[in-house]
């Protein structure tokens, strides 16, 4: 099994394209950018196996279905606003 350190600081690094500093953060936000950041990059190393991706993390695997499914919720409704206009210009068009 690989060595998931360099894994997991490659996700924490690229945390900081997720969060936006700028702006106040609250401890939620930030512990959803890094679960999202680490499990995206386990993933990745074991090319989409969610079992081999799981005992990488060291959870259980309905717990990265979990995840993931949070994932795509939250980014499904992050889209919603910008299908909704476009369907408004296309209505109006």
């Amino acid at each position: 099994m690989a060595d998931i350190r360099p894994i997991l600081k490659e996700a924490a690094e690229a945390t900081d394209l997720i969060v936006d500093w700028s702006e106040p953060v609250t401890l939620p936000q930030l512990m959803d950018a890094y679960h999202t950041a680490f499990t995206n990059a386990a993933l990745s190393a074991c090319n989409g196996n969610v079992s081999h991706a799981s005992k990488l993390l060291g959870i259980k695997r309905t717990t990265l279905y979990s995840r993931m499914a949070a994932a795509r919720k939250k980014s499904t409704a992050a889209r919603e606003p910008e299908q909704m206009e476009e369907m408004r210009e296309e209505s109006a068009g």
